[in-house]
C-alpha cells in the first residue's frame, strides 16, 4: 500500500503514517496544522533507526517533534 502525503502547512509535507509529538505529547497532524508557525521554537524529523530507537516500532514511518516557544 502506497503511503499518502499530507500537506502539513508551513510549507511542509509529511506522510500520513508519521507520529507527531508536540511538547513531548503525541498529537495529530490535524492539530499540528492549527499551530501558528511563529509559535514554534524547534521542529525535528526523526526517520528510520533513530525514530524507532526513541519511540519503538510504531515510529517506523517517522516522527515529527515540535516544541513551542514558552509564552511570557
Amino acid at each position: 500500500m502506497k503511503k499518502k502525503s499530507i500537506d502539513a502547512g508551513m510549507g511542509l509535507t509529511f506522510n500520513d503514517k508519521a507520529i507527531y509529538m508536540l511538547n513531548g505529547e503525541e498529537t495529530t497532524l490535524e492539530y499540528v496544522n492549527t499551530i501558528v508557525p511563529d509559535d514554534i521554537a524547534t521542529m525535528m524529523v526523526l526517520k528510520g533507526k533513530a525514530a524507532i530507537d526513541k519511540y519503538g516500532e510504531k515510529a517506523a514511518d517517522g516522527v515529527v517533534e515540535i516544541t513551542l516557544k514558552k509564552k511570557d
